[in-house]
């Protein structure tokens, strides 16, 4: 099994949507941006842009960055703990009735910098698929469901001088089996937002569902 995961993104005009929600009684945005899937492209990207003044960086980076796999606990189970930044996990989504679950095999890696002479610090988080089918431990571990492909790139950044931290990230991913592309990347907007309401940010407190989507010309 290789562990290598190759990423190549490139320069794009997006066409963009804004979620609004709320939290901890102060109004925020997330802004969504896409790129349509070109010819050879296996799926279009997503990119979700946030800024936050309703949470600490280290509360943030608890949940997305160093117990990422934990905080989603409901739809990632461990495989492999392979170095303190590394691990490989499968994703478990069920999605509708009658459709059979999907399982999003990834290995996760994390990235920490900055804090030295004031300097804000900066997280990553990269998820890519694996295929763990040549490891029998890991593979007898993976949940039963049709398998997709699935990739992402977390960017957390520090604000400074009580500046909002910014949360971005890209996504890009196929469902497998019978499920037309054409259908995920319909709700793909909508799911990148609410993927935030699965993390929970210093109170216990979850992040909000949309209340209201506005079109914003590119």
């Amino acid at each position: 099994m290789s562990n290598e995961v190759k990423l190549s993104i490139k320069p794009f005009t997006p066409s963009s949507k804004t979620f609004h929600g709320v939290m901890k009684g102060e109004p925020y945005n997330v802004t969504i941006s896409s790129k349509a899937r070109a010819s050879g492209d296996e799926a279009g990207w997503y990119v979700r842009r946030s800024e936050h003044t309703d949470g600490t960086f280290d509360e943030f980076w608890e949940k997305l960055g160093r117990n990422k796999a934990i905080n989603a606990k409901e739809y990632a189970t461990l495989l492999k703990q392979i170095s303190p930044t590394q691990s490989i996990c499968p994703l478990h989504y069920h999605l509708i009735p009658l459709v059979s679950d999907r399982i999003f095999t990834v290995l996760q890696a994390t990235h920490l910098e900055g804090g030295e002479h004031g300097t804000p610090r900066e997280g990553r988080v990269i998820s890519g698929p694996v295929d763990v089918s040549e490891d029998a431990e890991m593979k007898a571990k993976e949940r039963k469901g049709v398998k997709g492909r699935y990739i992402s790139v977390l960017r957390l950044r520090e604000g400074i001088e009580g500046e909002a931290l910014e949360w971005m990230m890209a996504t890009s991913s196929t469902p497998g089996g019978s499920i037309p592309q054409f259908i995920t990347e319909r709700t793909m907007p909508s799911q990148t937002f609410k993927a935030a309401a699965e993390v929970i940010i210093g109170t216990g407190e979850p992040l909000p569902v949309p209340t209201t989507t506005e079109a914003i010309t590119a």
